[in-house]
């Protein structure tokens, strides 16, 4: 097979559904090389390592033929980053992948001025290969481009670290994502405050990421959430695992998605899932198997739902067994057949 290289955001350091897709590749491709696009420290580091991305792939470039780019790239200005090293690539004979992560990339093209949108155009209809992460969005790309060859790949998953640890006096929620608008952050807390005296002393919301931490940390001070809201901060590794290990369901009421490898975690966790029906999220969450979904912004819906589940618990948490059986085809062995079938048909 041709040299794998891989371009993307810093996995070892970065944050974020994309790093933890390009960690989890380096284990099942350790052959592969490795090129850091971001260093997710400030806006210099990053144009400095940015730079160095360039010099480096072009090096590999000019020394090697029969190569692989498998660009992992999103929307705005990561998609500008990558547009520059596609082009780099064009002028050599190798093969490009473009693999599109992006949870708003419909919105980014929409609202693109017209060059821009010539520019989206022509990476992905010119890449030897474009990977998305549902059939929402094949369908999306189908309709509004003219890829080569397009596929989708779902997003890998770790195998589990599963340890018996649900000891919960309280109905345990757990959110993981950046703490923002999108993510359906503020509509959660207006449910909670809402349905305070309801859930105080039935459930609990563990609360970790990163981003608008301040207003978050200020909203449960000024409502007096302490003992319905516990911020844990940006979890990862064991910490993340111990968490999975100790909740009884996941919640992430998003307005835009891809496919988030936090629900594909949870799942593999035995988790029930309470999420919006957005991007592949209704892919893996079906209602009444393994979660229930919502439209994104619908705060009666969300808040029906929270006291539902507090007062189903045992049903609820049953749905929990579907999502391991249903999380399998994205383990890193299933997600490796398939990249490496689809780089042997290009």
């Amino acid at each position: 097979m041709n040299k794998i290289v891989f371009i993307g955001v810093d996995y070892k350091k970065g944050k974020g559904g994309v790093a933890s897709v390009l960690f989890q590749y380096s284990k099942i491709f350790p052959e592969a090389i490795f090129i850091k696009s971001t260093s997710s420290v400030n806006k210099i580091s990053n144009l400095i390592q940015f730079l160095i991305c360039i010099s480096k792939l072009s090096f590999l470039l000019i020394r090697n033929s029969n190569l692989i780019i498998h660009i992992h790239g999103s929307s705005y200005h990561s998609f500008f980053r990558k547009y520059i090293i596609y082009k780099i690539c064009k002028r050599f004979s190798c093969k490009i992948v473009y693999h599109i992560h992006g949870g708003e990339f419909n919105v980014f093209y929409a609202k693109s001025s017209k060059r821009v949108k010539r520019y989206i155009e022509d990476f992905i209809n010119n890449a030897d290969q474009v990977i998305c992460l549902s059939k929402e969005w094949e369908i999306f790309f189908l309709e509004n481009f003219n890829p080569k060859r397009i596929d989708v790949v779902p997003n890998i998953v770790p195998y589990p670290n599963l340890k018996v640890n649900k000891l919960n006096n309280l109905f345990k929620f757990l959110f993981l994502g950046h703490i923002s608008e999108n993510k359906g952050i503020w509509l959660l807390l207006d449910v909670i405050i809402e349905n305070k005296k309801k859930l105080l002393g039935k459930c609990k919301f563990l609360i970790g990421g990163n981003g608008e931490v301040n207003r978050l940390q200020e909203l449960i001070l000024k409502n007096d959430l302490n003992s319905l809201i516990e911020y844990i901060g940006w979890v990862s590794d064991d910490i993340k695992i111990n968490y999975l290990n100790s909740v009884n369901a996941y919640i992430l009421p998003s307005y835009n998605e891809g496919l988030p490898i936090s629900i594909l975690e949870a799942m593999s966790y035995g988790l029930p899932i309470l999420s919006t029906n957005v991007g592949g999220i209704p892919e893996v969450v079906k209602e009444n198997a393994n979660g229930y979904l919502i439209n994104p912004g619908d705060k009666k819906a969300l808040s029906d739902k929270i006291l539902y589940i507090i007062e189903k618990q045992k049903e609820f948490e049953f749905l929990g067994k579907n999502s391991m059986k249903m999380v399998e085809p994205y383990l890193p062995k299933n997600v490796k057949n398939i990249l490496n079938n689809l780089y042997n048909n290009i």
